[in-house]
């Protein structure tokens, strides 16, 4: 009897070690599952970029469950505003598996806001979309609808508790020189829900797999500017460190999803040169998204600046991972018009331009645009003109007010059309020559806050009174 229960208990241990390595179980070493300590970093630009994404309107009832556990000093403050962006994800994400965050307020290199990253991962369990690929563990538990690894947290978070210039506040509005926590925070779950990658440079050596034989679901979609994947060059090889660091003319992420919500075209990640530790592969290309509404991941953020939607591109991704997800932002454009002019104190009888400067912003393509300027009729015999290539094509239909048809504006594009005209030479006295222009394209807009413009031409001035007490 007891050489039988030795032979039982020798049984189930085989059993429970071949069930980790595949996935099945909770994981652990013997998982050889990707490095679970791997932060990815959101960093502080320093300076001040006053641009704001407002969060999505949320579902009335949360998709998924997320349960944060604080580790060290935690002010009410900074518990609010990280709960603020537990409470966007919860409405987007769906889960049925709660999902566990531990969240650290620890010290952290200067200029390092936070980092996180999956605390675990597996791989071939019930129902993975693909096999011999490790899924970060939250996602994994989503897909399998069970805890693959109760032992664990799915997501490892650290926040600096040595940076001052914070802002707790949950309205998307940091003032100058201070830092919004609620992004940071959005963007290190992103990281730790699977917003990451396994592929390191060192030595220069370029690899993917941290040490195992898959690479992360993550890893699966990356490619050169010519089609290439981090697969076609190999594993712990010069020339992979290449591809990682932009020797391929950059790296995109070529996922249907992400294709869509960048406007048709792979988004950019950021692969600098040389790598960066905790910034490189796993990030949106800081130049391509900064100041876009799919800013949220990017490697740095400004102060001042506040993102409080992960964006259409960010939640492609997701979906390309595999996420399920509700309440998705459709890619849509944004247009914004604005006005300038050499002098505004002009006098009568004085030659004046007026640029027009029309951009889209958004990540879709603006149709059928339509450029509108009431031109007062103080300004005399106008002309205009534009340079841009991008609204080459342009047409005015004649009359007052002045209206143009302006060509399609794929995202990022922009022109100007600069008016030309003299100061009527009757004027007198102080006066006030008001120029209204609006744009308005076929598509509904992501915003239309920057869809009119006002400039004023004049010697007019407005004073308030003194008041004495």
């Amino acid at each position: 009897m007891k050489r039988l229960n030795l032979f039982y208990a020798s049984l189930v241990a085989l059993l429970l070690l071949s069930l980790a390595n595949t996935g099945f179980g909770p994981l652990s070493t013997t998982s050889q599952a990707p490095k679970p300590d791997s932060f990815i970093y959101l960093r502080a630009s320093g300076q001040d970029n006053f641009y704001r994404v407002p969060p999505p309107v949320r579902a009335k009832t949360p998709v998924a469950t997320i349960i944060v556990n604080y580790q060290g000093t935690w002010t009410p403050q900074a518990q609010a505003a990280f709960q603020h962006a537990v409470d966007i994800w919860a409405s987007i994400i769906q889960s049925s598996v709660p999902i566990m965050i531990e969240a650290e307020w620890t010290a952290l290199p200067s200029g390092v806001l936070g980092g996180a990253g999956p605390a675990d991962y597996a791989r071939n369990f019930p129902a993975a979309p693909q096999s011999n690929t490790w899924y970060p563990i939250a996602l994994a538990n989503a897909l399998a609808g069970s805890d693959l690894s109760p032992s664990y947290p799915d997501v490892d978070a650290v926040f600096n508790s040595n940076f001052s210039d914070w802002y707790f506040g949950t309205d998307g509005n940091p003032p100058s020189g201070r830092y919004d926590f609620t992004s940071v925070v959005l963007h290190e779950i992103g990281h730790g829900l699977g917003f990451s990658g396994t592929a390191d440079v060192s030595g220069n050596l370029g690899s993917w797999g941290s040490g195992t034989s898959s690479p992360d679901i993550f890893d699966r979609f990356p490619e050169n500017a010519v089609g290439q994947t981090l697969f076609d060059f190999p594993n712990y090889s010069a020339a992979l460190a290449d591809q990682l660091t932009g020797g391929g003319g950059g790296l995109f992420f070529d996922g249907p999803n992400a294709v869509a919500g960048n406007g048709g075209a792979p988004p950019k990640l950021y692969a600098p040169y040389p790598w960066e530790n905790g910034s490189s592969y796993a990030h949106l290309d800081e130049n391509t998204f900064d100041n876009t509404p799919h800013a949220l991941m990017t490697p740095s953020i400004g102060s001042g600046e506040a993102v409080h939607n992960p964006g259409a591109v960010t939640l492609g991704i997701f979906q390309d991972l595999g996420w399920p997800l509700t309440n998705v932002p459709q890619p849509e454009p944004n247009l914004s018009v604005r006005q300038t002019a050499p002098d505004t104190n002009v006098i009568p009888g004085q030659a004046v331009t007026i640029t027009i400067t029309v951009e889209n912003n958004g990540d879709a393509t603006a149709t059928s645009i339509v450029l509108t300027n009431t031109l007062p009729t103080e300004i005399l015999t106008p002309t205009w003109s534009t340079n841009s290539p991008d609204l080459a094509g342009a047409t005015e239909r004649g009359g007052a007010p002045h209206v143009w048809d302006l060509p399609d504006l794929a995202p990022g594009s922009s022109g100007t059309v600069a008016v030309m005209g003299t100061i009527s030479p009757g004027l007198t006295g102080t006066f006030a020559i008001i120029n209204q222009v609006t744009i308005r394209a076929a598509e509904a807009e992501s915003s239309s806050q920057d869809n009119e413009s006002m400039i004023i031409l004049g010697g007019f001035r407005v004073y308030l009174p003194f008041i004495s007490k």
